[in-house]
């Protein structure tokens, strides 16, 4: 888990913006295997953002809520863990959804009736 003033600070500086435009960019070129983007959408840093996620995410109901009031965080999680080909970043996934579920409400209903 990461400290509380770590964490809203991610909010506060907008830097969950760009990390949620370019997850399903990349987890989508890494299923397309296409090379031009290959040198940018890595596994290593799809894996990467999912970690910054979860633990800017774990506990923190103000994040939690950002990301469930502003992003299509249902789409992006389903894409990463049904994708077949890296499974770490499936299992990363489970863990930012977990972070995501645990204390919010509002992210169980989502997952609950999407």
């Amino acid at each position: 888990q990461g400290s509380p003033e770590c964490q809203d600070s991610l909010r506060k500086m907008k830097i969950f913006t760009p990390l949620m435009t370019f997850l399903p960019a990349a987890v989508s070129a890494l299923e397309d295997r296409n090379e031009a983007a290959s040198t940018l959408f890595t596994e290593s840093v799809v894996r990467n953002i999912l970690d910054l996620l979860a633990n800017a995410i774990d506990t923190n109901k103000a994040n939690q809520d950002f990301i469930l009031s502003n992003f299509k965080i249902y789409e992006t999680i389903e894409m990463v863990m049904n994708q077949n080909e890296y499974l770490e970043l499936a299992g990363k996934g489970c863990l930012v959804l977990s972070h995501l579920l645990w204390t919010s409400p509002k992210g169980q209903k989502l997952f609950t009736t999407s």
